[in-house]
């Protein structure tokens, strides 16, 4: 699963942190870059994140490819703080809905009548649903005592940039920073 899947198979919402963590996923991926800028300005500095469409052989999803429709509408480069609110929440709610469409073809999610409630969820979404829960788990618990175990994984860069979008979407990026 993506980590915008993996996001919202975990709270059933796809918002700000799963849109977050596919943007870094894409990043991580090469389809993007993010250039943190600091701004001179008459008064202090002003800290801007600015993000620039790339062009990679990865290929993306469609959730994927709608949000970098969504940010990249006129520009191959846009500052996070140019995104206009109005717009963005459309993107926002594609996405969502691309999303849980995907999760939908999958099986793990039941055609649904109503707002996103338990019952939406498949056995087979219930069984995803659990080792969505044991990654978060791992990334907010039990790395932390990861040296008391004798064939636990390496710690490496790579290893920590390849579950950082996954840790954002569950909401522990924090914990797996640290």
């Amino acid at each position: 699963l993506s980590p915008g899947q993996v996001g919202l198979m975990s709270d059933e919402i796809a918002d700000s942190r799963e849109i977050t963590a596919m943007l870094i996923d894409l990043a991580r991926r090469g389809h993007i870059t993010i250039s943190y800028e600091q701004q001179k300005q008459l008064i202090g500095t002003k800290e801007r994140f600015l993000l620039t469409k790339n062009t990679s052989q990865d290929v993306i999803t469609t959730a994927e490819n709608i949000l970098l429709l969504g940010v990249f509408v006129a520009n191959t480069s846009v500052y996070v703080d140019e995104l206009q609110p109005s717009s963005m929440s459309k993107v926002v709610q594609n996405v969502r809905g691309r999303l849980t469409a995907d999760l939908q073809s999958a099986g793990l999610f039941a055609a649904k009548q109503k707002a996103f409630s338990p019952d939406n969820l498949t056995e087979k979404g219930y069984d995803v649903w659990a080792q969505v829960e044991g990654l978060k788990l791992y990334l907010d618990v039990a790395e932390k005592d990861r040296l008391k175990f004798a064939e636990a994984p390496d710690k490496t860069p790579e290893r920590f940039t390849k579950l950082l979008p996954y840790a954002i979407a569950l909401g522990v990026e924090k914990q797996w920073a640290k």
